[in-house]
C-alpha cells in the first residue's frame, strides 16, 4: 500500500480486483487464516539450547512502562491452616529421594518388606473441612472455670476437702439431675423399703391400735428425714419426655410442682404433725383426744402408698435393662403375687378394725362372737385369723367366721368385690407372663424345625448339619435377649441404644476414648457404623497377606493368632492401619469358639467426623502420624499396633493437646520461667566482634544466642513450649547464618554444605554486596531488630499459638502480631525494639520472598513493598531478614545444621541471588521493572530464548514449576507449551502477562503446589493441569467480570486434590462438581464432596460435554477474532486503493 503511488493505473486495477476477490471470499480468508497459524507454530520455538542471542523483542516496551500513579492494592492474603504443614514440609527439603506417590508402593530393605502407606482421598476431604476456628471453640470448653454454675461454692468445697474436692458438687449435682444414676438408684430403693415397712406396719398399728413410743420414735423420725430430703430432690431430678432426657432446672421444677408436691407436702406435713404429737403427749396418749387424732392421722398416712407406683415404674426400668427376658418375667410374677399379699393383709387389717369399732359402738361384731378380742388371744393369733378370713372370700376355703352386724356385712361385700376385680387382675397378669414365656420358646423351636427341616430335605450329612443346627442354637439365644422393633423408637435412641451396648468395646482405644470425651455425637455414629458378623466355631476371621479396609475388633474370650493359641481378657483392636489407607495383613486370626466381630471402614469413620471439624482435624492428624511412622521406618505396619505408637500419634494431634493444655501453655498466662536478660543493642555488638575476631566457634555461639533470646531456650523457652523443636532449630540456624553474614564468615556459613554443592567464594561476594547495599552493618538498632523478627518468626507457624488466636489473626506474621499486643510476656525479646518489629512483621506480612522467587505473586504485592519506601532503612533490613529467615529453612534437619545455613548452597542460592539482584532496584525502578526483570533474569538463566510475548508467559510459567536448571524439565515443560491449542494458550499468555493493576488478571494461590503435584502424580501431568487452568480461568472471570483489576483465586483445595487423585478422568471432570465461593473478595475453589468421593476411581469416565463445548467455542472464538482482523485490513486496502484510484482520475 505505501508503493501505490508509484504504481500504475493498470496496475492498480489489477490489485484492487485482488482485494475484492480476497473480501469476498470467506473460505478463502479461513484457508489464509490456517496458513498463517500452521506458519505462526513453525517459527515458535520457545527453548534453545543454544545460549541467549539477540535482545528481548519491542514487545516487552510496555512492560517497563509506568505512569507513575500509586493505586490501591489488596493485602497479601495469608496461608490458611489446611496446608500451612505441607507448605513447611515442602521447605523441609533434604538429601532423602522423594517418596512414590502410588497407593500401595513396595520397597524392599534387605529381605523385609516394607509397605509404604498412602492415605484414602476421603480423609483429604476431612482434613480440609477441617477448621481452626471449630478447634477454637474446643479450647474455650476446656478452659478452667467455663460452664461452671457453681464455681464460687466448689472453691469453698475445695479449701474444705482439699485440691480434689472442687469437683465434688458438680459430681453430686450431675447425679441428682440423672434419673437413673446409681445415686438416685440407691435413693428410690430406700424410699420403696420405707414404702413397704409403712404398707405393713400401719394398717397394723391403726388395727391393733399401737401406742407411740420412744422405742418407735426413732424410725418415724428417720423416716420423716428421708421424706423431707425427698422433696429438694424431686425438685431437681431429669425425667424422660418424648424420647430425650429434660434436666432444665425450670422445666423440672414446674414438673414437679405440677406432680407430686402437693401430696408430698401433705403428707410430711402429717408426720411432721405425728412426731409433734409423740413428742408432746409422751410414752403414752394423756388424753382421748390425743388418741383419736393420732389414730386418725395414723390411718391417713397410709395415702402415701400411692408413691409406690413411682417407684414401682423405675424398679421396672432397671429390671428390664439389667435383667435377662426370663429373668425379667419371672420378677414380674414374683412382683403381683407380692403386690396381691400386700392388699391381703391391708384387708385383714382392715378387718379386725371393722370388729375393733362394733366394740366401742357396742354393736354385736365376730370379735366378741368368735373371742377374739383384746386378752383372749395373742396378736399373731388374731392376725393370722384376720388374713385366712381374707382368703376365705376369694377362694374356696370355707372359714366359720361370719360378719354379726351391718357395718361387717357391708365390708364383707366390698372384700368380694374387691376379689373379683384386683385378684382377677392378678391372676390374668399371671397368665399372660406364662404365656409369653411359653410363646418364646416356641418361636425358637418353630426357627430350630425349619432350619432342621431345610438340612433334612437337601439331604446334607450329619456333621455339617450338627455344626449349623448348634450355630443356630447360638443366634436364636442372642435372638432372645437382642430382639428390637425398632420402628418404635426413633433414630437417636437407635443410636444411643448402639453407643451403650458398643461403646464399652471402644473406649479401650485411646483414640475412641478422646472422641467420646470431647466429640460425644461422633461417637454415638461410630458406634452405630460398627457392622457386627457372627463366626462359628474355628472360622478365620481375617486372613495374613489380604487386603484389609475395615480395623476388626473382637471381643474378650480365646483366638489363634497366627495358629497360636492366646486369650484376649479385653477387647482387641486389629488392621487400625485400613483406617487410614489400604493395608495388607500381616498375621492371620481365627475364633476358637463361636464369637461376634465388629468391623468398621474407613469410609464410615471419615463420614461420622467430616460435619465435626474438630474430630475431622484430630482423626486426619492421627491417621497421618500413623502412615508417617509406617513410611519413615519407625513403625512396622502390624495388625495390632503398639500401643506407645497409638499413644503417640494420638497425644502429637492438635486436639489432644488443646484438651489437655496446662494453664501454662495459654497465651495470657505463659511467661518464660527460667532467669535471663533480654539482649541490648550492646549485647549484640559484642557478639559479632567476638564471632569476627574467632572467638566464638558455632557451638558456643548458638550457646550464647540461646541465652541472649529467651525465645529459643532450650526446655523452657517459648519455642520449646508452643512449636516443634525443629522450628526452634531453624531459628537458630537463621541467627547463626545472619551474623556470619553480618561479619563476613564464609566458612562458618557453609560449614553444614556438602563439598560436591558448597556455596562459590563467587556468590558468597554477590551475597556480600547485598549486604554492604542494605547498609545494615552500620545500623545496630536494625541488627538487633533483624535478629528478634528471627528468633520470634517461627512462631507464626505453631498450632498451639494459632488457635489461641481470633480466626482474623490467623496467619504466621498476624498471629505474632497479635501476640505481641495481647501477650507481651510470649515474647520478651521484642520489647526492646517493638515499634520496629511491629513494621518489619507487617512488611513481611504483605510481601513473601518465597513468592517472589516462583512467580506466585504479581507486580502489585512489589507495589506493597514499595509503599514502605518513606522508610528506606526498614524496607532493607526486611529484605536482609526475609533472606535471613531462608538460610536457616534447614536447620531443623538437626543440630548441626544450626551452626550454618544448609540450605543456602550452590543450587538453592542461584534464583535467590538473581531475586535479590532484582529486588536491589526497588528504589529505583517501577513495580513491572523489577517483577519482569526477574522473569527475564531466570529466562535468560534457563536458556529460554525470548522473541515474542509468549516467550515472557512461558518464562514465568518456568518459574511456576520450580525449574531451576535448564536441561530436560525445561524442554519437556516446552513441549507442554507448544501441544497446547492456540486459543488455550492464549488465555494463559494473558493471565501469565497481567499485572494486576493496570491490566485485570488472576492471582491463582498455590499454584505451584498445584504444578508441583501435577508433574509427580502419573495421573494428571502438567498439560492436564494447565487444561483445567484455561477453564478455570474463564469460571472465574465470568464470575466477578472484567471490573476488578486483580481476581485472586485459592487453590489451595485443588493442590490437595491434585495430590490423591488416581484418575485422568476424575481430574479432567473435576470442574463439573467443584464451584468458586467468594468470601472477603477472594474467590476459594471448593472441591466439593462428589470430587473426593472419586479421588480413588479408575479411568472410567470420559470428559464432558460443557467441556468439549466451551473448548470449542474458544476456538471458534479465536478464529472468527482472526477473521475479523484480516477483514479490517482488507477493508483498509481497499479504500486506500480507491483513493489512489480517485487521485489519478482527478
Amino acid at each position: 500500500a505505501p508503493s501505490a503511488s508509484h504504481m500504475s493505473a493498470e496496475q492498480l486495477q489489477v490489485a484492487v480486483r485482488e482485494v475484492n476477490a480476497v473480501a469476498a471470499s470467506s473460505a478463502r480468508l479461513k484457508k489464509c487464516l490456517q496458513a498463517m497459524q500452521v506458519e505462526l507454530e513453525s517459527r515458535a520455538e520457545l527453548v534453545k539450547a543454544l545460549p541467549q542471542g539477540d535482545g528481548e523483542s519491542k514487545d516487552l516496551d510496555r512492560f517497563v512502562k509506568c505512569s507513575g500513579r500509586e493505586l490501591p492494592v489488596k493485602d497479601e492474603v495469608l496461608l490458611p491452616a489446611v496446608l500451612r504443614e505441607r507448605w513447611k514440609d515442602n521447605t523441609q527439603q533434604d538429601e532423602a529421594p522423594r517418596q512414590s506417590r502410588g497407593g500401595m508402593d513396595i520397597t524392599y530393605t534387605g529381605q523385609t518388606q516394607v509397605s509404604k502407606l498412602k492415605m484414602y482421598g476421603f480423609w483429604e476431604e476431612v482434613h480440609v473441612k477441617s477448621s481452626v476456628p471449630a478447634l477454637q471453640t474446643l479450647l474455650e470448653n476446656n478452659k478452667p472455670g467455663q460452664n461452671r454454675r457453681n464455681s464460687v461454692i466448689e472453691a469453698i468445697v475445695a479449701q474444705t476437702f482439699g485440691r480434689h474436692g472442687g469437683g465434688l458438687l458438680t459430681k453430686i449435682d450431675a447425679a441428682i439431675k440423672e434419673p437413673f444414676s446409681a445415686f438416685h438408684i440407691g435413693w428410690s430403693f430406700l424410699g420403696l423399703l420405707l414404702l413397704l415397712w409403712d404398707g405393713i406396719t400401719m394398717p397394723m398399728a391403726v388395727a391393733w391400735d399401737w401406742q407411740a413410743t420412744r422405742f418407735s420414735f426413732v424410725p418415724e423420725v428417720l423416716k420423716l428425714c428421708y421424706w423431707l430430703m425427698d422433696m429438694p430432690i424431686s425438685l431437681q431430678t431429669g425425667y424422660a419426655a418424648h424420647g430425650t432426657m429434660v434436666t432444665s432446672r425450670k422445666k423440672m421444677a414446674k414438673r414437679y410442682l405440677r406432680t407430686w408436691f402437693g401430696p408430698d407436702l401433705c403428707m410430711n406435713s402429717i408426720d411432721v404433725i405425728t412426731v409433734s404429737i409423740t413428742i408432746i403427749a409422751g410414752d403414752v396418749d394423756s388424753t382421748l383426744a390425743w388418741a383419736r387424732l393420732l389414730r386418725f392421722l395414723r390411718a391417713f398416712r397410709l395415702l402415701r402408698l400411692v408413691k409406690f407406683r413411682q417407684f414401682e415404674e423405675k424398679l421396672d426400668a432397671i429390671i428390664g435393662f439389667s435383667a435377662m427376658q426370663y429373668v425379667e418375667l419371672f420378677i414380674a410374677v414374683v412382683k403381683t403375687f407380692a403386690v396381691l399379699l400386700l392388699f391381703v393383709h391391708m384387708l385383714g387389717c382392715a378387718w379386725y378394725l371393722v370388729g375393733r369399732a362394733g366394740i366401742q359402738w357396742g354393736w354385736e361384731n365376730w370379735l366378741i362372737e368368735y373371742r377374739f378380742e383384746d386378752g383372749r388371744e395373742p396378736f399373731s393369733r388374731q392376725y393370722l385369723v384376720c388374713i385366712h378370713w381374707v382368703f376365705a372370700q376369694i377362694t374356696p376355703a370355707p372359714l366359720k367366721i361370719q360378719p354379726m352386724n351391718s357395718m361387717e356385712q357391708g365390708f364383707n361385700i366390698f372384700v368380694i368385690i374387691f376379689a373379683l376385680v384386683v385378684v382377677g387382675g392378678s391372676i390374668s397378669r399371671i397368665s399372660a407372663t406364662i404365656q409369653q414365656v411359653l410363646k418364646l420358646s416356641a418361636e425358637s423351636n418353630q426357627k430350630k424345625r425349619q432350619v432342621n427341616q431345610y438340612l433334612k430335605s437337601n439331604r446334607i450329612d450329619l456333621q455339617l448339619s450338627t455344626r449349623i443346627l448348634h450355630f443356630v442354637d447360638h443366634a436364636l439365644g442372642r435372638r432372645k435377649t437382642a430382639m428390637l422393633d425398632t420402628s418404635l423408637i426413633t433414630e437417636r435412641m437407635r443410636k444411643e441404644l448402639n453407643m451403650v451396648s458398643r461403646g464399652p468395646l471402644l473406649l479401650s482405644n485411646i483414640v475412641f476414648e478422646l472422641i467420646d470425651r470431647a466429640f460425644k455425637m461422633v461417637f454415638m455414629e461410630v458406634c452405630d457404623r460398627l457392622k457386627v458378623e457372627m463366626l462359628e466355631k474355628g472360622e478365620i476371621i481375617f486372613k495374613k497377606a489380604n487386603l484389609s479396609h475395615a480395623m476388626y475388633i473382637v471381643r474378650p474370650g480365646t483366638y489363634y493368632l497366627d495358629d497360636v493359641r492366646q486369650v484376649f481378657e479385653e477387647p482387641k483392636f486389629f488392621a487400625e492401619l485400613a483406617l487410614c489407607a489400604p493395608f495388607l495383613h500381616s498375621s492371620s486370626l481365627q475364633c476358637k469358639n463361636i464369637a461376634d466381630v465388629f468391623t468398621l471402614s474407613g469410609r464410615d469413620f471419615a463420614e461420622c467426623t467430616i460435619d465435626v471439624p474438630a474430630c475431622g482435624s484430630f482423626v486426619y492428624q492421627y491417621c497421618r502420624n500413623l502412615c508417617t511412622a509406617v513410611n519413615n521406618g519407625k513403625l512396622f505396619p502390624k495388625d495390632e499396633l503398639p500401643l506407645t505408637f497409638r499413644e503417640e500419634a494420638c497425644k502429637s494431634t492438635n486436639c489432644w493437646q488443646m484438651l489437655n493444655l496446662k494453664d501454662t501453655h495459654r497465651i495470657e498466662h505463659f511467661f518464660v520461667d527460667a532467669n535471663y536478660q533480654v539482649a541490648s543493642v550492646q549485647d549484640i555488638e559484642d557478639l559479632l566482634n567476638m564471632v569476627k575476631a574467632g572467638q566464638l566457634q558455632a557451638p558456643e555461639m548458638c550457646t550464647r544466642l540461646e541465652g541472649m533470646f529467651p525465645e529459643v531456650m532450650p526446655m523452657v523457652g517459648t519455642h520449646a513450649h508452643f512449636s516443634l523443636p525443629a522450628e526452634r532449630l531453624r531459628a537458630l540456624a537463621a541467627l547463626a547464618s545472619f551474623i556470619y553474614l553480618i561479619v563476613d564468615r564464609y566458612e562458618e556459613f557453609t560449614a553444614p554444605q556438602k563439598l560436591s554443592n558448597k556455596l562459590s567464594v563467587d556468590t558468597w561476594k554477590k551475597m556480600q554486596d547485598f549486604i554492604s547495599w542494605s547498609g545494615i552493618r552500620s545500623m545496630p538498632d536494625w541488627i538487633h531488630c533483624v535478629m528478634v523478627f528471627l528468633a520470634i518468626k517461627g512462631l507464626g507457624k505453631s498450632e498451639k499459638l494459632l488457635l489461641q488466636v481470633p480466626g482474623a489473626c490467623q496467619g504466621p506474621e498476624s498471629s505474632v502480631i497479635y501476640a505481641l499486643q495481647h501477650a507481651p510476656r510470649l515474647l520478651p525479646s521484642a520489647s526492646s525494639v517493638e515499634s520496629r518489629i511491629y513494621d518489619m512483621l507487617a512488611t513481611h506480612k504483605e510481601f513473601n520472598l518465597g513468592q517472589f522467587l516462583q512467580a506466585e505473586n504479581s507486580p502489585a504485592s512489589i507495589l506493597c513493598l514499595q509503599g514502605h519506601s518513606h522508610d528506606g532503612e526498614g524496607v532493607r533490613a526486611s529484605l536482609v531478614a526475609a533472606f535471613a529467615l531462608m538460610c536457616g529453612i534447614m536447620g531443623g534437619a538437626g543440630v548441626d545444621g544450626t551452626f550454618g545455613s544448609k540450605f543456602m548452597d550452590k543450587s538453592n542460592s542461584r534464583a535467590i541471588m538473581m531475586s535479590l539482584a532484582c529486588l536491589q532496584n526497588i528504589g529505583d525502578c517501577t513495580c513491572q521493572e523489577v517483577f519482569w526483570g526477574y522473569i527475564m533474569t531466570r529466562a535468560r538463566a534457563l536458556g529460554i530464548r525470548v522473541s515474542i510475548i509468549d516467550d515472557v508467559a512461558f518464562a514465568r510459567l518456568a518459574c511456576l514449576c520450580r525449574i531451576q536448571n535448564p536441561g530436560e524439565e525445561i524442554q519437556h515443560l516446552a513441549s507442554v507449551w507448544n501441544s497446547l491449542d492456540n486459543p488455550d494458550r492464549h488465555v494463559l499468555v494473558e493471565n501469565l502477562l497481567a499485572d494486576g493493576m493496570y491490566q485485570s488478571g488472576i492471582l491463582f494461590l498455590y499454584l505451584p503446589f498445584c504444578l508441583a503435584h501435577a508433574k509427580t502424580n502419573e495421573h494428571v501431568g502438567v498439560y492436564a493441569m494447565l487444561m483445567q487452568l484455561v477453564e478455570l480461568t474463564a469460571l472465574a472471570q465470568g464470575r466477578i467480570g472484567q471490573s476488578a483489576a486483580l481476581i485472586t483465586v485459592n487453590l489451595s483445595d485443588l493442590a490437595t486434590f491434585t495430590s490423591t487423585v488416581k484418575s485422568k478422568a476424575v481430574f479432567n471432570t473435576f470442574l463439573e462438581h467443584a464451584e468458586l465461593i467468594e468470601q472477603d473478595d477472594i474467590l476459594y475453589l471448593n472441591m466439593s464432596s462428589e470430587n473426593w468421593s472419586r479421588v480413588d476411581d479408575s479411568d472410567t469416565q470420559e470428559v464432558p460435554v460443557s467441556t468439549s463445548l466451551r473448548r470449542i467455542t474458544r476456538k471458534q472464538n479465536a478464529v472468527q477474532k482472526a477473521i475479523d482482523s484480516l477483514q479490517s485490513q482488507v477493508s483498509g486496502i481497499q479504500m486506500h486503493f480507491a483513493d489512489v484510484l480517485d487521485d489519478m482520475d482527478l
